[in-house]
């Protein structure tokens, strides 16, 4: 039986990154809102695994994270290097495979009041490709970048599945349902891409061949303020498509040009967070 203390549950629940995955959530409300699914029919405990399953996977997956990326976060982030340390390895595997597993049979629970797999076969999907992230998927360029990308992206998609079945139709979808995931799925990959070049040290040691360490200081100085203009001004169309001229394009245009004056100073480390503003942005603007 495995004994865990107050302290070390504490560091348990901030390994899981809380924050991180109550936003995920979130994501899931804001967007079955859009899409004109009612909230109401969360409230029972079936139907509340629509929000519930991706925070369940979404913390599984921050966990194995952390559980492979020992010695690599003891150099990139010390302070938050909890596992081996404050929390045992194995109460982190465990504790992965145990989130995941309830996560797999609500969403087999989901299939089966939906009618169709779709629920099971997409937390499936995200369940693997997060815990091959880091022992495989991350040495290999933008792959790593782009599974963690695909899995964000996929709470939109989420979101949606319900209308593949029922009343609804899924023609029904807002037109720019799927150009917001696309864009959401690129904002965060260009936010993995900054965060692996922020962290370059240690997975140099780790031997982590990530998209970030395969490019040279020249390529990487010139291709961020680049993609930083791509990705502000496709946002830019997307809100305007939504929302005309108005408070929202104005708060877009205001995170862009955070973005692109962090992606050209190279001493600033806060283009991560003005990416994620961004993205937390464009789905407040959902609302």
């Amino acid at each position: 039986m495995i004994m865990i203390s107050r302290q070390s549950f504490y560091a348990w629940f901030l390994t899981t990154r809380p924050w991180n995955v109550l936003a995920m959530g979130l994501v899931v409300v804001v967007t079955r809102h859009w899409l004109g699914l009612p909230l109401e029919s969360l409230g029972s405990l079936g139907a509340f695994g629509w929000i519930a399953v991706p925070m369940l996977v979404g913390a599984g997956g921050n966990l194995i994270n952390d559980y492979f990326d020992i010695r690599e976060d003891r150099i990139n982030k010390p302070s938050k290097a909890r596992v081996g340390r404050t929390v045992k390895r194995r109460v982190v595997l465990v504790s992965h495979w145990g989130l995941n597993f309830v996560a797999l049979l609500w969403s087999g629970w989901l299939s089966a009041d939906v009618g169709h797999s779709w629920p099971l076969v997409l937390m499936g999907a995200n369940t693997l490709a997060l815990y091959f992230y880091s022992p495989k998927l991350k040495s290999r360029g933008a792959w790593g970048n782009l599974t963690v990308s695909a899995s964000v992206a996929s709470l939109l998609v989420w979101s949606a599945l319900p209308l593949f079945h029922g009343e609804l139709s899924i023609w029904e979808i807002p037109s720019g349902f799927w150009s917001l995931t696309a864009l959401i799925g690129t904002l965060n990959m260009f936010r993995e891409w900054v965060k692996d070049i922020q962290d370059l040290q240690g997975d140099r040691v780790a031997g982590h061949l990530t998209l970030a360490a395969k490019m040279s200081a020249t390529q990487i100085r010139w291709t961020k303020p680049a993609v930083a203009c791509l990705v502000a001004f496709a946002g830019g169309c997307w809100v305007y498509s939504t929302d005309g001229i108005g408070l929202h394009l104005g708060l877009w245009a205001v995170l862009s040009a955070g973005v692109i004056r962090e992606s050209i100073i190279p001493q600033k480390q806060n283009l991560s967070a003005w990416l994620k503003a961004s993205m937390a942005a464009l789905i407040c603007f959902l609302i």
